[in-house]
């Protein structure tokens, strides 16, 4: 209502709104004045008086109202402020904001004036408007300000995933640029990326009471506690006994807005453990920044603590190793004086005990040949220059015999290296009986080396590696990487089936692309090269690249040809390959069948990654050795191998015979059995698995914060549409329809406090089944009893409201009361059908639908008093003169298209100024109050009863003729005359009156002529001696 509305409502010369600033000055933002000469818009008052003496007072709604300042107790400077700006008497009440006071609304008069109570009331209300719309305005604020926090971080949340991408595809460059160096890799380089995902922290707010007020899902985690057991409990609870005097000191501290830098303390989880914590707290404000708690980010410190004790164990450890360990070790200076042996225990394997006693301090020059010793000086010198560890190998001759010695010098700080001296002539023997082996081995090595290429569906771009080029003898610049040179360079048949294979796979028609494919050598020659590759999809599952490898098997296909004319067996392999490589041959029944296969080689690697020698494989049966082979099908699929002479590649997580691992495996056809190369991919599977729940993570994140702005809209929208309801039924039917959506899942219902309030009543309701009753006590309902909402779960079913129905199948009930301006209005209530339907999200976002209709509700009370107020008369609650002028031109107007009659009756209490000179003004006051109730309860619901103006009362009947309107108002005559008044214990005397009686249309067919016509008619009844009916002529 704006300031002109009012000042004209209460008939006063200004009324003027008064915001205050946080040092309690004010200022007027609003005004309305009679006179602009006198006016105070944009003032601005200080005064000190006012923040010691009033603003408590205005807090608790506490009004201030002058009649006369020449006689009210005013301050010297009050006085002399109102009596400068033409103040004779006023009225102040406050408006609030929530709890806050916002400011004043005042009206200001020119002469003195004893103020009403139905003034002062009609102000507070409109105060209490006013209080609610700066309120709604600061809550739009907010929300606005919250959507665009969402925006950005959506956004935010959106780059992270694109960082997240161009990280993945990082790493993923990285693995491959570490493959292009691995020596003699036999098979396809894969991608990875390592996705590090940070720990959340602990997040408790609490009250300067300690009591906990928030509680976050890191915090349930920490600590064991779920947010409904926590919130409401003291923060003590969760401290150690020995420690909450120390900790109550750090919240005095906090409370008093200290800074509190981060410390290491304990705090207790649910079942009594202690937890390590990195605890930093700060103040928590309230909108007026002032202190109203503190807030506490607790980070479990756990992990390393216990690393801290891992690491001091793995120290001792260290100790222990170093003192076992066979090596020699010794610190030495860079001129190669050793100053300390680190383990004495082994010094006596390399040294006699008397030189042993006085090796510190002495120069290795004396210990050892001078060639020797020299090129170990230069060694540590260098080591010391480039920070890299040098390596020393050298023999020589004890009692005729000749031994291997190998020392590691690894630099260290003041000139100084470590010194590791092994004991490695058993080692060379065995290289020198292995080196013929390595040397016939070379040519196999070389023949497991692979090339790669990597090919952009997109663009079109392909590259090949320089090992693909050098398998067809091509040095890497003699090739370039287009798709062209690799047609050139495949027969025409083969190019044909690959391309056929690559659109297959690619279509998803086979699960896996591997290929044997023919290639023209530089030379003529044809090279044989076995394809596998694995294709990469975008976010829309379309394949935008192709990464592969060539191994050639040339040499393979050569050995397979030569076995057809003799009999080749290897009788050992020894490899140094990275990958696993095993012989086989076929071990077949009295028909034919492949029953089991024999090992004819195994190398290094193989032997480690099944964890067993090559003299206990060789000879030996597969399912005999390792019979997991057969329980994860791999037997079955190396049958096939030789039976179909097709290669066969293959990924297997084998948990069988002591080994737990993933294995990428390679088998081709070798003679009556088969070749296979495998290796470890544990590190590959985990990154996958890795980068998928990162990614799952984020879709979990992404949905959250849609489903979050879905529902901010939806609350916007209902807002929208509360604020423009007109009454509360309708309120009620669009909240069924707008509050559904926010909680699938769910039942429920708004119930509003009754009139008598004392009763809750139901006035709309959503979902299919609402477990409460419609109709119930206020006691019933522990929310409104505690005036806190109130969830209910499965475990606090003996929680549950009287109003709920013990035996419904639901999972969680809510209840809300509804609070506005310290008054309940009633309760929002849900159910929810599963587990989970009212979670803490939910909780609070009812929380927040229940305010929003508690101040619609509000809204809409004050505007129907308001309404009230503008078309009754306060003293008798009749209309007033205003309604009678608009509802009887209206009366007239559908009486005029319906063709019916209206009745006009004009009362008039005869000598009632002599009876208010008699009795007084109250006993006058009190016979009108009476004689309205009377009316109100003679007349019909359609009709009328309007106070006209002192004692004079206008009734307006539609539908009724002249003759109906005669006897209606001998009837109210004869009852008015029967009335008995009582007032301070005394019967007043009788009343009577007079009645003037009119009709339309006889008598007029405007409402002004008609009340002239029934006033006359009432003179006459007057003239004619009071306490009678006369009809107009």
């Amino acid at each position: 209502m704006m300031a002109a509305d009012v000042r004209q409502l209460l008939d006063c010369d200004r009324t003027l709104l008064y915001q205050f600033e946080p040092d309690w000055s004010g200022k007027v933002v609003i005004e309305s004045v009679a006179d602009l000469q006198w006016s105070l818009l944009n003032h601005v008052v200080h005064d000190s008086w006012f923040k010691s003496n009033r603003v408590d007072h205005y807090r608790e709604g506490w009004f201030a109202a002058i009649e006369d300042i020449a006689t009210a107790d005013l301050t010297p400077c009050h006085a002399e402020f109102l009596a400068r700006v033409k103040v004779k008497a006023n009225l102040v009440v406050p408006i609030l904001s929530g709890e806050t006071l916002w400011g004043l609304l005042i009206a200001h008069c020119g002469q003195p004036r004893q103020w009403q109570p139905e003034e002062v009331e009609g102000l507070q209300r409109i105060s209490v408007q006013m209080g609610i719309a700066v309120q709604q305005a600061a809550l739009s604020e907010e929300l606005q300000a919250t959507k665009a926090d969402l925006a950005s971080l959506t956004a935010q949340l959106e780059q992270a995933h694109v960082n997240l991408l161009e990280e993945g595809k990082k790493r993923r460059a990285e693995v491959s640029q570490q493959q292009d160096i691995l020596r003699r890799s036999t098979h396809q380089f894969y991608q990875f990326a390592a996705i590090v995902e940070s720990s959340r922290d602990a997040i408790i707010s609490n009250t300067l009471d300690g009591t906990i007020i928030s509680w976050n899902h890191a915090a349930n985690h920490l600590l064991g506690y779920s947010a409904q057991e926590a919130i409401g409990t003291h923060i003590s609870t969760l401290i150690p006994p020995e420690q909450r005097a120390n900790a109550n000191q750090v919240l005095q501290c906090i409370y008093q807005g200290q800074l509190i830098d981060t410390y290491e303390t304990q705090r207790l989880s649910k079942v009594g453990k202690r937890v390590d914590v990195a605890v930093t707290l700060s103040p928590l404000r309230d909108s007026n920044g002032q202190i109203m708690g503190a807030s506490t980010i607790a980070r479990d410190i756990s992990d390393r603590k216990q690393a801290e004790e891992t690491l001091r164990q793995s120290e001792a450890t260290n100790r222990a190793l170093i003192e076992a360990m066979p090596d020699f070790l010794v610190r030495m200076h860079q001129d190669g004086v050793q100053k300390e042996v680190i383990n004495k225990g082994a010094i006596h394997n390399f040294y006699s005990e008397k030189i042993a006693d006085q090796i510190k301090g002495i120069s290795i020059a004396e210990m050892m040949p001078a060639d020797i010793a020299q090129e170990r000086i230069q060694l540590a010198k260098l080591a010391l220059d480039t920070g890299e560890v040098q390596r020393q190998e050298y023999q020589f001759l004890v009692q005729g015999k000749i031994h291997y010695e190998e020392a590691r010098i690894v630099p260290l700080l003041d000139h100084d290296v470590l010194v590791m001296v092994r004991d490695i002539t058993r080692q060379k023997q065995a290289e020198t009986d292995l080196k013929a082996t390595k040397e016939q081995l070379e040519l196999f090595i070389q023949a497991t080396s692979e090339g790669f290429w990597d090919w952009n569906l997109i663009t079109g771009d392909i590259y090949f590696s320089p090992r693909f080029k050098e398998i067809l003898g091509y040095a890497n610049h003699e090739l370039g990487n287009t798709f062209k040179i690799w047609e050139s360079l495949i027969l025409e048949d083969d190019r044909a089936t690959t391309l056929k294979r690559i659109e297959d796979y690619n279509r998803g028609k086979v699960d896996h692309f591997s290929i044997t494919q023919r290639f023209r050598h530089k030379n003529g020659s044809t090279v044989h090269v076995f394809c596998r590759a694995i294709h990469l999809k975008n976010e829309q599952g379309t394949v935008v690249r192709m990464v592969g490898s060539h191994l050639d098997i040339t040499p393979m296909v050569t050995i397979q040809a030569a076995l057809k004319d003799s009999d080749m067996q290897l009788s050992s392999i020894l490899d140094s390959s990275l990958d696993g490589i095993m012989a086989f041959r076929s071990v077949r029944d009295e028909v034919g069948t492949i029953v089991d296969f024999e090992w004819l080689l195994s190398n290094p690697t193989a032997c480690e990654l099944v964890g067993r020698s090559a003299q206990h494989l060789i000879g030996h049966h597969l399912l005999q050795e390792l019979p997991g082979n057969r329980v994860e099908g791999l037997f079955d699929l190396y049958v096939q191998v030789v039976e179909s002479g097709e290669p066969m590649q293959h990924q297997v997580y084998y948990t069988h015979d002591a080994i737990d691992s993933w294995f990428e495996i390679f088998a081709v056809k070798l003679e009556d059995g088969f070749a296979v190369t495998f290796r470890n991919i544990d590190a590959i599977k985990q990154s996958e698995q890795a980068l998928q729940r990162a990614n799952q993570q984020l879709e979990e994140r992404i949905g959250a914060l849609k489903q979050r702005n879905t529902e901010m809209l939806l609350l916007s929208e209902t807002s929208d549409f509360l604020q423009a309801c007109l009454t509360i039924e309708e309120a009620c039917a669009v909240m069924t329809s707008l509050v559904e959506p926010l909680f699938p899942g769910c039942s429920g219902g708004i119930f509003i406090t009754n009139a008598s309030r004392n009763r809750i009543e139901n006035v709309a309701s959503w979902g299919t089944h609402l477990h409460s009753q419609t109709d119930f006590y206020p006691h019933d309902c522990w929310a409104l009893r505690r005036g806190r909402p109130h969830w209910a779960g499965q475990d606090r079913l003996g929680l549950r409201c009287n109003h709920i129905s013990a035996q419904a199948e639901i999972s969680d009930t809510l209840c809300i009361p509804m609070i506005a301006q310290g008054e309940t209005l009633g309760l929002f209530y849900l159910n929810g059908a599963t587990a989970g339907a009212l979670s803490a999200a939910k909780q609070q976002l009812a929380r927040t639908v229940a305010e929003q209709v508690a101040l619609a509700i509000a809204n809409l009370n004050l505007r129907e008093t308001l309404q009230h107020q503008s078309i009754r008369d306060p003293l008798t609650g009749l209309f007033n003169r205003r309604y009678l002028e608009e509802s009887l031109q209206q009366e007239i107007s559908r009486a005029q298209r319906h063709r019916h009659t209206i009745g006009i009756i004009m009362i008039d209490l005869d000598h009632f100024k002599y009876f208010n000179d008699t009795h007084g003004h109250d006993a006058g006051d009190h016979v009108l109050q009476a004689v309205g109730k009377l009316l109100r309860e003679k007349v019909r619901e359609s009709d009328i009863a309007c106070r006209y103006g002192g004692e004079e009362i206008v009734l307006v009947l539609p539908e009724s003729s002249l003759a109906e309107n005669q006897a209606k108002a001998e009837v109210l005559r004869d009852a008015i005359s029967k009335l008995k008044v009582h007032h301070n214990g005394k019967t007043l005397d009788a009343l009577t009156a007079s009645f003037g009686v009119a009709c339309f249309p006889e008598h007029g067919v405007a409402g002004s002529t008609l009340v002239q016509a029934a006033d006359a008619a009432l003179y006459q009844a007057k003239a004619a001696g009071r306490n009678q009916v006369i009809v107009a002529q």
